[in-house]
Order: C-alpha cells, then structure tokens, then sequence
C-alpha cells in the first residue's frame, strides 16, 4: 500500500464523509481519527498545483497525445525505408524527418521535461523542412501532411513544458511540506491498517469487512492511477515508504 498525495487527499475527504460511521465502529479508527484529520486539513491548505489530480492527468494526457503523433512520423517514415520501390529522393526526404524529430522510438519514453525541451529545440525545423514534411500526404486525410503532424507532435511537446513551469511555480518549501505531509499521513494509514485487522480478528462483533469499508476508496484511487500512470512521477507523490511509528 503506498497512495499518492492525491489519493490520500480525496480518501480522507471520502472517510470523513460517506465513511466516517465505518471508520468509528473500530477502537483503531477512533484512536487514528483526531491524526487523520489534521492531516486532512493540512493537505487542504496545500497549493492545489500540489495536490490536484488534474494536473498529473493533464501531463499524462499531453504525453499520450505528444508519443501519439510522435508514432505517426515514425511510422510514416518507416514505410520508406522498406519500401523497394521508392524514390530515392522520397527515402532521403524521409532520413531528414526522421533524424530531425523522432530518430527512434526510445525518444517517447524519456522524462516529460527532456521531451519539452527537445520539442522547443526542434520548433525551427518545421520552416526548414517544410517542404519535406508536406510531400507526404496522410493516407486518412488528403487535405493534411506529415508537417500537419510535425505540428502536433512539437505542441504537445511545448505544452508539457508548460505545465511543468507551471508546477515549477509552486515554492519549494510548499513542494517539501507536501512530501512531509504524504509521508506522515501515509504511516498512519498503514498503521491503522494493521490495527484494524489485528482488532477484527480479536472480536468477532466487527463487520468482517470493516477494513474494506475503510478502505476501498483509498484502494481504488490508487488501482485507477496504477493503470494509468506515466512514465515519470510528480514531485511530492514519488514512492515513500510508509513511516514506522
């Protein structure tokens, strides 16, 4: 078990609310209770960049959508380079393209900021090989090029680069504060987690599936992200192992 400081932010506000009775039935939750909800209030008086899931869905989503087009130049390249019958001067144009924006695949999976700014490196080329990128037509779409696509692929790059200025914004103590805060709050949680199985397991009068009432939204939160998660973490949610008491 190891939430994100945002799963932790939205599980406590669903436990103080839909699952506070489940949380009370226990002698653990009412001893971890008065902890839990400082640590509520404190994660509610953190900067939203910090705490907010849009923000980490926003990065994930322009990175889908940036590796996405990336592919497509890559792809469309490719086609050349197999080809047995092409002009040679098409398989040059294409060596061009692809050595100036995507030489390989394994430039989708770097860090979120070295794709924005490799991206705003790469924004002159799309004059220089103009040319280039608009003598290959998309096969879906007659009326766009691959320099349509050339376009995506480096905005979406630019706009990741926003985004993490825009994280970047947030002071640095405000950043450690969270991180603090997650850790400490995430102890809690485990130990709490523990009590309560060791206390349903001593008296038989406990819902068996108290610790699931606890606990399921904070457990689905982190499923949800788990599935979803990018190829880089956000600062102040990184893997902390839960604190011993």
């Amino acid at each position: 078990m190891n939430y994100s400081l945002s799963t932790i932010r939205r599980g406590l506000r669903n436990l103080f609310t839909n699952r506070l009775s489940a949380l009370e039935a226990s002698k653990a939750g009412a001893y971890y209770k008065v902890e839990l909800l400082g640590y509520h209030v404190d994660i509610g008086n953190l900067p939203p960049a910090v705490t907010s899931a849009p923000y980490k869905d926003h990065l994930r989503t322009t990175d889908i959508r940036h590796d996405g087009f990336g592919k497509v130049i890559h792809l469309v390249t490719e086609a050349c380079f197999v080809c047995p019958d092409i002009n040679p001067a098409i398989v040059a144009a294409a060596k061009q393209i692809r050595e100036a924006f995507i030489p390989s695949l394994d430039e989708l999976q770097r860090p979120y900021a070295t794709e924005g700014e490799r991206a705003i490196e790469r924004k002159p080329l799309l004059i220089s090989l103009e040319p280039q990128l608009k003598s290959f037509a998309l096969p879906w779409d007659s009326t766009q090029s691959l320099h349509d696509i050339a376009v995506a692929f480096l905005d979406e790059g630019c706009k990741l680069d926003d985004l993490l200025d825009q994280r970047a914004d947030v002071p640095k103590a405000a950043r450690q504060q969270s991180a603090s805060v997650r850790a400490k709050a995430m102890g809690t949680l485990s130990r709490l987690r523990k009590d309560l199985k060791k206390e349903i397991a001593r008296d038989t009068n406990l819902p068996r599936d108290l610790e699931q009432s606890v606990f399921v939204f904070f457990d689905t939160l982190h499923a949800m992200e788990a599935a979803g998660k990018g190829h880089e973490p956000v600062e102040g949610e990184n893997e902390i192992p839960a604190q011993s008491p």
